[in-house]
Order: C-alpha cells, then structure tokens, then sequence
C-alpha cells in the first residue's frame, strides 16, 4: 500500500507500507514471543544472582538504584537512540542509510561496560561480602 502527504496539489512525501496479514503476522508474533523468552532467561537468574552476591544491608540500595538506572536509561533508551542513529545515517548519496548505524550505542555501552569491569572488578572474595 502506497501512501503519499499532499499539499495543494504537490506530492510531499510518498512511501509504501507493508501490512502483514495470515501466516507472516503469526511468524511476526512467534519471534516477539521468542524474544521475549530469551529475556526472562537473562532476567531471571540476574536478579537471582545480585541478591546471593552482595549482603542485605546493600543490596536494596546499592544494588536496586544502579540496577534500575542501567536498565531504564540504557536498555529503554536503546530503540530510540539506534533508530536516531539509523535515520542520522541518511544522506543525499545514501538515502537508504547504514543499516548497522544503530548497533553504535549498544556496542559502546557494551565496551564502556567491559573496560569499568576491567578496570575495577577483581577476582578476590572479601570476608564482608561473605556475611
């Protein structure tokens, strides 16, 4: 299905649309569901995993803030900075855009995660954390 934006008898913008109807809608809502198993996978044994690795006095304060910050602003903020970066990825040459140009945020969160880790993890068990 074409649609097209008119303005006084000039075509603005036009573009197709996909609907999807029968077995490719259905196919569509398998591989949400999918997704969102793969996520109750992860989330689970997260949650399970932070509160047997720090102690009670910290682990509703110290753990609970950055746990929900990091999944509000880095995981709710990711679909809509990919899809910002997609469309910034668009130019008079390349109107079509670079299609892995959304991939840039979860990448650098991913490699700022990993040097923080590096850097200030270590592999020593404290006595405090075992109490």
């Amino acid at each position: 299905m074409e649609v097209k934006l008119i303005e006084r008898d000039k075509v603005i913008e036009s573009r197709d649309e996909i609907t999807l109807s029968g077995v490719p809608y259905w196919f569509m809502i398998f591989l949400i569901f999918i997704q969102v198993v793969f996520v109750t996978m992860v989330y689970g044994p997260i949650a399970a995993f932070l509160v047997e690795l720090f102690p009670t006095r910290i682990r509703y304060t110290s753990m609970s803030l950055p746990y929900h910050i990091g999944n509000g602003v880095f995981g709710g903020l990711t679909p809509f900075l990919s899809s910002s970066l997609y469309e910034l990825s668009k130019t008079e040459t390349n109107p079509i855009g670079d299609p892995f140009a959304g991939l840039w945020y979860p990448i650098a969160v991913a490699a700022i995660t990993f040097i923080i880790g590096m850097i200030f993890l270590n592999n020593k068990i404290k006595s405090d954390v075992l109490t």
